[in-house]
């Protein structure tokens, strides 16, 4: 088990509103020298941007790529590095037309024994959690919540899809059910940095002081 949610590496960048810096383009990864492509959506193909570190002005990314999708949208990215996992990543397009945001991977090491079920397995849970996180940013929750159940179903620990549903609870404006479940996220990855963040938001928004419960409740 621990070595298959290992395999789900992709990074869903943009948390439901929350958004990186929106006037350049920035990828930066640890080992550096990785290749950075632009997925085309419909047929598969890509299209090379550069390789870590990567930085641009937003405006001259568009410039250079034309039209990349649109506004409100996701673009898909492909970060590879011979001998580490590939990654896939979904970059919100902004209201402009451009892409704005910040990147920093730390890239994993191919693991010899992984499986091609496996790794389709995991390409299909990363699916559908950026399935419910595009359902939930047009407020169709309820296929949101159909989508992320399904992953939580089969992998109930597994913090990124905590996360997603407790994002999916915040953007509906359930904010005890959001936190509960950034809470069980964090408890599942104590690392989980983006977790951590939403959960202090969520807190500031209920006006909770750090380790009380939803309701006043104690600990």
């Amino acid at each position: 088990m621990k070595r298959f949610k290992g395999l789900i590496s992709v990074v869903t960048l943009v948390h439901l509103g929350v958004i990186g810096c929106a006037s350049s383009f920035k990828v930066t990864s640890q080992p550096e020298e990785a290749e950075i492509f632009l997925v085309d959506s419909e047929t598969g193909e890509t299209k090379r941007i550069g390789s870590t570190p990567l930085q641009k002005k937003s405006t001259e990314l568009r410039e250079e790529l034309g039209d990349i999708g649109t506004p409100g949208g996701f673009v898909q990215l492909r970060i590879q590095k011979e001998g580490y996992e590939t990654q896939d990543l979904w970059i919100p397009v902004s209201a402009g037309g451009a892409l704005g945001t910040e990147i920093n991977l730390s890239l994993r090491a191919v693991d010899p024994e992984q499986t091609a079920e496996e790794i389709k397995k995991a390409s299909e849970i990363l699916e559908r959690i950026f399935l419910a996180q595009q359902f939930a940013r047009t407020q169709q929750f309820e296929r949101a919540f159909i989508e992320i159940d399904k992953v939580l179903e089969a992998f109930p620990d597994l913090a990124r899809a905590q996360s997603m549903k407790a994002a999916i609870y915040f953007a509906r404006g359930d904010l005890n059910e959001s936190l509960d479940w950034y809470e069980r996220a964090i408890a599942s990855d104590p690392q989980f940095t983006q977790a951590i963040e939403m959960a202090a938001r969520v807190r500031q928004a209920l006006n909770l002081p750090p380790g009380a419960q939803p309701g006043g409740g104690g600990p």
